[in-house]
């Protein structure tokens, strides 16, 4: 399956109402991002979530899109030490961070393999790396647990960065396998978002 202009209204320009004050949207080509959805012709629902099986076809087929990413919004139990708290994460692909034009403001982002391999690294809110880990440039490559499974700290997001949830502090690889059957093995949950071609006009 091909992503074309054909999907119509499965394209809608992605703004974001923040406190009830329209503004711009702090990402790189904000202007022509987009949210991608599935359409479901008998329901009439026109932005439903996306299946794993299609982000990865467009991916790989899209020629309107500047590149897609996908995510998903999840709740993880963070462990460090004898402390324990429940924080939202998004998992999302390692396309996200670049799509946005988001730079870390320590450490790194995640790979393209680690995007694959999920569980094993974390992206963590600049106002978790306060309250948790006083500022200390140490926690770059601290070792803690999400959901009981070790995972290491590889970067601190921008005080301002917050991607659709104010509240997330968390972001984990997405792990999906290209080489997995989805349309099998999975229904529809992610989202996906990317920046449409210069040379596309949007209705």
């Amino acid at each position: 399956m091909s992503l074309t202009l054909g999907l119509g209204a499965s394209l809608a320009v992605f703004t974001i109402a923040d406190n009830l004050l329209v503004r711009p949207l702090p990402y790189r080509d904000a202007s022509r991002l987009v949210m991608v959805w599935e359409a479901e012709r008998g329901s009439g629902n026109n932005r439903n979530v996306v299946s794993p099986a299609n982000y990865l076809d467009w991916k790989a087929q899209s020629d309107v899109l500047d590149g897609i990413g996908a995510f998903t919004p999840v709740r993880a139990v963070l462990t460090v030490g004898g402390r324990a708290e429940e924080f939202r994460e998004q998992s999302v692909s390692a396309d996200v961070f670049p799509l946005l034009g988001i730079h870390p403001l320590r450490g790194r982002l995640f790979t393209g393999e680690e995007d694959q391999d999920p569980g094993q690294v974390v992206l963590i809110s600049y106002r978790l790396w306060q309250s948790w880990f006083g500022g200390r440039s140490d926690a770059i490559g601290r070792k803690v647990q999400l959901n009981s499974l070790p995972v290491t700290i590889i970067g601190i997001l921008p005080p301002d960065f917050y991607f659709l949830d104010h509240k997330v502090d968390l972001w984990g690889p997405l792990g999906l396998n290209p080489a997995a059957d989805y349309r099998r093995t999975s229904g529809r949950w992610l989202m996906c978002l990317g920046p449409y071609g210069q040379n596309i006009q949007m209705r």
